[in-house]
């Protein structure tokens, strides 16, 4: 069977473990919100070919700077996530298609 979705409420998910996940090609909701999580896995995200959901609130350790790999996420569809306000309109104008929460 394949793993198509993965909610990390209450597991101590950090960067190496979402590296691993990337042999679960098929993953397309994943939920890391508060994680202790940082640009290396937003980098490793970038290469889960069907990923089109994605938590990332309250994950305090991912910086603006790291969020730019989101423009390389090309399934992504739906985003949770604070944003900074003028991040926020460069995402939008660039991927109109792609939902951001809240």
């Amino acid at each position: 069977e394949t793993l198509v979705s993965l909610e990390c409420k209450f597991a101590q998910v950090t960067d190496e473990g979402v590296i691993a996940l990337k042999s679960a090609k098929g993953i397309q909701v994943l939920g890391l919100s508060g994680r202790p999580i940082t640009g290396r896995s937003l980098e490793a995200l970038c290469e889960f070919p069907n990923l089109n959901r994605l938590n990332i609130d309250a994950c305090d350790r991912v910086t603006t700077d790291d969020l730019e790999y989101i423009f390389k996420m090309r399934k992504l569809r739906h985003l949770s996530r604070q944003l900074p306000a003028e991040f926020r309109e460069r995402l939008q104008s660039r991927r109109s298609r792609l939902k951001l929460f809240p």
